[in-house]
């Protein structure tokens, strides 16, 4: 997984910046299948505290 090692979760952050609703979506959903394992990972969990604040900006935006 590639958001388990240093360079892969520094990448998907970046990219997470300049992605689409659609897109953060899509990466909100398929993290989440592999979210017990990222938390716990040295560089995964970054990746997870970076899609928590993404899926809540997309929720919060679909609430208003």
């Amino acid at each position: 997984m590639s958001s388990a090692d240093q360079y892969g979760s520094r990448f998907i952050q970046q990219k997470l910046e300049t992605a689409t609703t659609e897109e953060k979506n899509m990466v909100c959903d398929e993290i989440m299948l592999h979210a017990f394992s990222l938390m716990t990972d040295v560089f995964g969990n970054y990746v997870i505290q970076k899609v928590s604040l993404i899926c809540n900006q997309v929720l919060n935006a679909c609430l208003q």
